[in-house]
């Protein structure tokens, strides 16, 4: 079973059942004989000993698909041309060479039968094409698909895995789990009208500036050898930071100094920023003092967003906090900002500010 949550996996051995993490399984190149979600089946020898699986839509040499598995005593829910039924575990058997189940983030093909399934055909996506599944909403037909820029729902049997290893997830799949992950339903004072239920990710783009890097990971070695004691912090997006950091083909984070964060502004200030970077010369005085701000959550960073054609831009950024001064009053004085800001610009006992706001 696959829930969406946080430890969405409900993994089956020897008659127990765990949930799991994403990052603590892979998948196997080919597919046991034991039937799982995903599996391909065809119906074991002695399957008419068990249950009613003779009343099933599948045949002997009928291939169908395991869609769930419930831990019942009857716990497979297999697909076969459009019906769905219940089969218990000895009425099946998996097909040593059926591929892997497509899950949200991975990339996948057309399948060879793909014709058969609905609308298929008419989708975006043509033999060859490879499009990434964004969404499964367990329906009939399941499966959101990314190609080029289209959207299109696909019945779980048209489609396949495009490779036959561990499943890659993509750059947009970790970014919508980055913005389900963050999300509050909860205002702060920069909050005008209702708290969005969710974020859309509609497109991500990557901006890699070399000198730019090569300036980071230079004073990111600095501040990992002045700093005798760091202190690790643990934002919201730190669960897939190092799978985003990869995925972009950038140096492995270094999670005690480092942290991926959001910066939520106008497109033109996005525009700005790719162009000159960070100016602090245009840095704003806020409740930290005169800095750069980024935020954990999803939620926060849109309050600072503007619109364009529907359509709001947020920087994802890599971000050195080396080591970080808390402050958790949540309105400080004048004065208190200026120490903040000081602590980091003046004297260089910390730097970077945490205003914590959930202690």
């Amino acid at each position: 079973e696959d829930d969406g949550s946080d430890k969405p996996f409900r993994v089956s051995f020897a008659g127990r059942c765990w949930w799991y993490m994403r990052e603590a399984l892979r998948g196997l190149a080919t597919s046991p004989q034991v039937p799982g979600v995903g599996v391909s089946v065809v119906l074991s020898e002695c399957y008419l000993r068990y249950g009613d699986a003779e009343d099933g839509p599948m045949k002997p040499g009928d291939v169908g698909q395991v869609v769930e598995d419930d831990g019942s005593d009857k716990p497979f829910r297999v697909s076969f041309a459009g019906r769905c039924w219940w089969y218990m575990r000895e009425a099946l058997r998996g097909l040593a060479t059926s591929p892997q189940v497509p899950g949200v983030g991975v990339s996948v093909v057309l399948s060879e039968c793909y014709m058969q399934y609905d609308d298929a055909g008419e989708g975006p996506m043509k033999p060859g094409n490879v499009g990434q599944l964004i969404e499964d909403n367990g329906s009939n037909r399941p499966l959101l698909v990314s190609f080029r820029g289209r959207r299109w729902w696909y019945a779980r049997e048209a489609l396949r895995l495009a490779e036959a290893g561990s499943p890659k997830v993509s750059c947009e799949a970790l970014m919508q789990r980055v913005f389900d992950e963050t999300k509050k339903l909860k205002s702060t004072v920069d909050r005008f009208g209702e708290v969005p239920t969710r974020f859309q990710v509609v497109r991500v783009e990557k901006v890699h500036d070399q000198a730019w890097n090569d300036d980071y990971l230079q004073q990111l070695q600095l501040v990992l050898r002045s700093r005798q004691e760091i202190g690790s912090l643990s934002p919201k997006t730190c669960r897939v930071a190092t799978q985003l950091v990869r995925s972009a083909n950038q140096e492995p984070l270094n999670t005690d100094a480092e942290a991926v964060l959001f910066h939520g502004t106008s497109p033109s200030s996005v525009a700005s920023i790719l162009s000159c970077r960070f100016d602090r010369d245009r840095c704003k005085f806020g409740l930290a003092g005169r800095g750069f701000y980024f935020a954990e959550s999803i939620t926060k960073s849109d309050e600072y967003t503007e619109p364009s054609s529907g359509l709001c831009c947020v920087l994802v950024c890599r971000v050195l906090l080396g080591r970080s001064k808390v402050c958790a009053d949540v309105l400080p004085s004048a004065q208190q900002r200026q120490g903040l800001e000081d602590s980091v610009l003046k004297h260089g006992t910390y730097d970077s500010v945490m205003m914590d706001r959930e202690r």
